[in-house]
């Protein structure tokens, strides 16, 4: 380590949404449908994937002051994760959604407020920022719903200019929601900081939606004209695509019965941090 530099004593800190998914576990004896709890929330799951692969993980989120909100807390200490950044608002509830899966595996998501009484997207501000945690990762992960809110948009916006500014990397996965924000919101508040992302992990349909195209190599470029180092982008049963300055190339997945998609981008996002994590190269060296 260089003179002067800091010490990295994270390998991932991650900022954004902690919440409930209610998913689908069988009937009940008069055939109607039975929810089981499940802990949930994108940077959270990939928090999580990331720390069971062997890396230092911390969490900065917000969740209500409530009996969901410490439920979601023990998960993330029982996962080996930092919570000193978890807020326990009493001001927002800890979000929840119910999850419904079709035949294919793919999901329905309904939310319960629409974000409005989220503690994740409004529960986290300025003042709860630990700045010596960011400037002690290697990567500050996040994603598009913390830019919804101005207060969780600052924060998002400051952690990035942070860690940059010690020689970390900014993670993020678009993770895109109708109800969320629409075309007009991405481009005034999410293109622009694209330039200070080094890794970015996209879905086909959040590619399409970002760029504006569906060829997808022609999608990539566009995002490193913009400044992205690293992309990343799922493609459902047809695998995977990636794409930066040392090659790019499909990557095929393998057939299997698909029972539930819930979770699978956040799975993939984890294991590509974790990878880059494990070794000391620059990404454009891998």
């Amino acid at each position: 380590m260089s003179k002067g530099a800091i010490m990295k004593n994270f390998d991932l800190v991650s900022f954004g949404d902690t919440v409930v998914d209610f998913t689908p576990a069988g009937k009940t004896n008069k055939g109607t449908n039975l929810y089981e709890r499940n802990p949930a929330g994108s940077t959270s799951n990939v928090a999580c994937g990331v720390s069971r692969l062997g890396k230092k993980v911390a969490v900065m989120s917000a969740v209500g002051d409530d009996v969901i909100g410490h439920y979601l807390s023990q998960v993330l200490v029982e996962n080996n994760i930092d919570v000193s950044s978890l807020v326990f608002t009493p001001n927002y509830s800890t979000f929840l959604a119910f999850v419904d899966i079709d035949e294919t595996g793919n999901r329905t998501f309904y939310s319960l407020s629409n974000g409005v009484n989220d503690a994740s997207l409004r529960g986290f501000t300025l003042n709860d920022v630990d700045k010596q945690m960011l400037l002690e990762t290697r990567i500050f992960h996040t994603s598009g719903c913390t830019f919804v809110y101005d207060t969780t948009r600052a924060v998002t916006q400051y952690a990035m200019q942070v860690v940059k500014e010690a020689g970390g990397m900014i993670s993020f996965d678009l993770n895109w929601r109708p109800f969320l924000f629409d075309k007009k919101f991405a481009e005034e508040f999410i293109i622009p900081y694209l330039c200070k992302i080094d890794i970015l992990k996209l879905s086909d349909s959040d590619l399409e939606f970002l760029v504006g195209s569906t060829d997808i190599k022609d999608g990539c470029q566009k995002l490193h004209q913009l400044g992205v180092r690293f992309v990343a982008v799922t493609l459902g049963p047809n695998g995977s695509y990636y794409s930066y300055s040392g090659g790019a190339a499909f990557q095929d997945t393998y057939d299997t019965t698909v029972i539930d998609t819930t979770g699978s981008g956040d799975t993939f996002m984890a294991a590509i941090l974790a990878g880059i994590l494990s070794t000391e190269k620059d990404i454009d060296e891998i």
